[in-house]
């Protein structure tokens, strides 16, 4: 009876083990700032806001790039993750990287990887946004994230990108509704919908779940 009565104790405590280590995951922060949460297929990472480029003169701009990457006083959202690091843990969800479209990609060359869905939020946010609703684009196409298996291309030149909102062979992720050739020919504008979006430097943590 003793017996039984221990092996019930140790089970409990197992148990409750087992279920606190799955409550540990948490937001990524930016002294952590990317986190992979295997059981939601969710990919997390912290970047702050840019807002210089929710001003309506300015036109060209990117997405999200890592802060140390060439292209990080041009991003909307600045990571504190870099892209290399947000390939892996991508790779080590299960994400598809897809194929490389190369360095001179045909001109309806898109990404090919897992296709993503991507939100943002922020504290005091009333809602996680898609980015369909966070930004503008011209062409009324919206976006479709896909992940692209250029990860030597991003090392070699450190651009940083992470996500694009066109087709682009040195962006981690990209959106597939606008092919390289519009890209190159920049049939398109992206507007940042100001009157959503936070303060300036505002913590925003990017979700991006792995939908296939």
């Amino acid at each position: 009876m003793f017996y039984k009565k221990t092996l019930l104790i140790i089970s409990l405590v197992l148990s409750f083990t087992f279920c606190s280590k799955k409550e540990e995951i948490t937001d990524p922060t930016p002294e952590k700032p990317i986190v992979v949460d295997a059981e939601n297929k969710e990919v997390r990472i912290a970047t702050r806001l840019n807002r210089i480029w929710c001003d309506d003169s300015a036109s060209i701009h990117n997405c999200i790039v890592y802060q140390n990457g060439i292209k990080a006083p041009k991003a909307l959202f600045q990571a504190y993750c870099s892209h290399v690091d947000f390939f892996d843990a991508l790779i080590d969800l299960g994400a598809d990287p897809g194929i490389d479209i190369g360095d001179t990609p045909d001109s309806a060359a898109v990404a090919t990887g897992s296709k993503l869905e991507v939100t943002f939020r922020w504290e005091g946010a009333p809602k996680s946004y898609t980015l369909n609703e966070l930004v503008r684009d011209s062409l009324n196409r919206g976006f479709e994230i896909r992940m692209h298996n250029g990860k030597q291309r991003a090392i070699d030149m450190n651009m940083g990108c992470i996500m694009c909102y066109t087709a682009c062979n040195i962006s981690i992720t990209s959106n597939t509704t606008y092919n390289w050739y519009e890209k190159m020919m920049q049939v398109y504008t992206f507007r940042p919908r100001a009157e959503l979006l936070p303060d300036d430097s505002t913590l925003v943590i990017v979700t991006f779940k792995l939908v296939k």
